[in-house]
């Protein structure tokens, strides 16, 4: 496999920062400022993209020391899910010299997920990845666009890279979205984080229409919801956490679940019949890195530091999506699993009923009507970027584990550019 090179790799990776210089996504100027644009209640001086663990010293001056509670999704710091968490706290502490101190909850040991935002509003959290499609009538907008990420189709690498990329881009040019997280007192450091590939785990093969039929299905969201039923299947709302036993006890047939959620939770224990579909998506678990008032309270060259460690949050999300397909393949060629492609017609089918649901969400004014241009647009945009960097599929989901690149730094000259284009016209300032 060919990754895109990567210049001065360990400076860069401890800053996560990029030029001052960096050409800014077109999407990302027109969706308005997010991340605690207004410069944080601390006040103070700020410093620029690319500074030095001196410069923020010198800025933070005589900040008295501050610990952030941030709470992950995974189980513990061994889970393939906590890169995202651990790194952070590594670059936050080592770049503040311990004056940012961050303390890691894992699961949901503070607050369950449909009460992350409540917890960051009263102060039990501080940082936290979030799952906003677990609270639509919150957040209809993130649950709009996480419906329009079954537009685009599923890949081990490229597509994967793409889809995350484009709809991060898409996420930040729908101000309804934003204002959804302000409303709630959230601020959202990445607002739209697609997560990996949504497979159906399944007790038996599930590859053509006549095998939905009348199957109950574990979903995530209204939008795969919806996609079931259009399938000819039942769906039941179950947190991935609860999908295991379900599927042992044959309450469910099937469970959709990010290859992430599959690998860190066993199902292919109990479903090890997997389905996707390279021509069109489930709907995908998507979720949001964001922060509570605390960290707005901070002063401005301390959000800086945080908000400049999101390219490398981004990347090491990244890095458990595809550490977690890779584990989830080998696995099922180790234990007599099997994947399976969605035939055309179940296919087609998937695709229509993800138009219709998108459809509905612009009628009702949840999101403009240009929506699936932009969404079309923006992974276009990115499946060439992604290509120009060098980032190919070398072959299907079964061979993965033979090409995966686990290197910490495989992903580096893809975050950059997400960074450079997408994040950082939302920087503090």
């Amino acid at each position: 496999m060919t990754m895109g090179s990567y210049e001065g790799t360990r400076a860069r990776r401890s800053l996560g920062v990029v030029a001052a210089g960096a050409v800014l996504g077109l999407t990302a100027a027109c969706g308005g400022k997010v991340a605690g644009g207004g410069g944080g209640a601390g006040g103070g001086e700020g410093v620029a993209p690319g500074a030095s663990q001196e410069e923020y010293l010198a800025a933070l001056g005589d900040m008295e020391p501050v610990t952030l509670k941030l709470q992950s999704t995974a189980s513990s710091p061994e889970d393939v899910a906590a890169y995202r968490s651990t790194e952070l706290k590594r670059s936050v502490e080592e770049l503040s010299d311990g004056l940012i101190s961050i303390d890691i909850a894992y699961g949901p040991s503070v607050a369950p997920f449909t009460e992350v935002d409540a917890a960051l509003s009263d102060g039990r959290l501080d940082l936290a990845y979030m799952i906003p499609i677990y609270q639509p009538d919150d957040y209809p907008a993130f649950s709009a666009l996480a419906a329009g990420t079954g537009l685009a189709g599923t890949s081990p690498l490229a597509e994967e890279l793409t889809v995350n990329a484009a709809m991060l881009e898409v996420a930040y040019g729908t101000e309804g979205l934003l204002e959804q997280y302000e409303e709630k007192g959230v601020t959202p450091l990445i607002p739209f984080n697609a997560t990996s590939s949504v497979m159906a785990m399944c007790t038996e093969p599930a590859a053509n229409l006549d095998d939905w039929q009348g199957r109950v299905v574990s979903i995530g969201s209204r939008a795969t919801l919806a996609q079931v039923e259009e399938l000819g299947a039942t769906g039941t709302s179950l947190e991935y956490t609860e999908t295991y036993e379900a599927l042992q006890r044959n309450a469910v047939d099937c469970a959709l679940a990010t290859t992430l959620s599959a690998t860190m939770t066993g199902l292919h224990e109990v479903a090890p019949h997997v389905t996707y579909s390279q021509a069109a998506g489930f709907g995908r678990g998507a979720g949001a890195f964001v922060a509570g008032g605390k960290y707005r309270d901070l002063p401005l060259a301390a959000q800086q530091l945080v908000f400049d460690q999101m390219g490398e949050a981004f990347k090491n999300s990244r890095r458990a999506d595809l550490e977690g397909t890779s584990r989830l393949m080998e696995t099922l060629a180790d234990t007599g699993g099997d994947v399976h492609e969605l035939d055309e017609e179940a296919s087609r089918t998937l695709r229509e009923a993800t138009e219709a649901i998108v459809a509905e969400q612009i009628a009702d004014g949840t999101v403009d009507e240009e929506v699936v241009g932009r969404i079309d647009a923006a992974l276009e945009r990115w499946r060439g970027i992604v290509a120009e960097l060098g980032y190919e599929d070398e072959g299907g989901f079964t061979s993965y584990p033979e090409w995966h690149d686990a290197d910490e730094d495989a992903l580096a000259a893809y975050s950059d550019r997400v960074f450079e284009e997408l994040m950082l016209a939302h920087r503090p300032e």
